[in-house]
């Protein structure tokens, strides 16, 4: 389920190149490459492993939340690319997974044409009462397959801040 499916669709504007593509199960990965690196090649900076995913009581491993299809608008300078995203399917279904996708929402990108930021927004809504343990949206691995861990440091908005190759996003708070 997690090879690529043969299809693609790209926001783009002078700063980055972002590629989400389909898996056979649906879309949900995707490749952020940086554009505007004077006149060299475009820089791949990252792999977003999934659109979305919950982590569900009583079920092994959390499941990404994919799409079946998605839409690319454009209005005024921004473009949007917006998924219709359900939760995976995992078989044999269990009896909460037996009916619909019991967890289903919508997930966007925004890219502006004059910066080099993509917002993301995410809704989701429960068909049933489910015990989470979380809902979590991108998974951006930065330098994954490219420029690797060699950073100064980076913060993260409101998280933390890690310096050198310390991971992000510790299990020890």
């Amino acid at each position: 389920d997690a090879m690529y499916g043969g299809e693609t669709v790209t926001l783009a504007n002078s700063f980055l190149r972002f590629h989400v593509h389909k898996r056979p199960t649906g879309w949900g990965w995707g490749e952020l490459f940086a554009t505007n690196t004077g006149g060299r090649q475009d820089k791949f900076m990252a792999v977003l492993e999934h659109l979305a995913e919950a982590d569900i009581a009583g079920f092994p491993h959390p499941l990404r939340l994919e799409a079946k299809e998605y839409s690319l608008d454009r209005t005024d300078d921004i473009q949007t690319l917006s998924f219709s995203v359900e939760l995976q399917q995992v078989a044999p279904p269990s009896e909460y997974l037996a009916r619909d996708s019991v967890l289903r929402g919508t997930v966007k990108f925004k890219l502006p044409d004059d910066e080099p930021i993509i917002y993301y927004e995410m809704s989701l809504q429960s068909q049933c009462l489910l015990y989470l343990h979380y809902i979590r949206g991108p998974w951006l691995r930065v330098g994954a397959n490219s420029f690797g861990m060699e950073r100064h440091d980076a913060i993260l908005p409101g998280v933390e801040w890690v310096i050198g190759d310390e991971w992000s996003s510790g299990t020890d708070w």
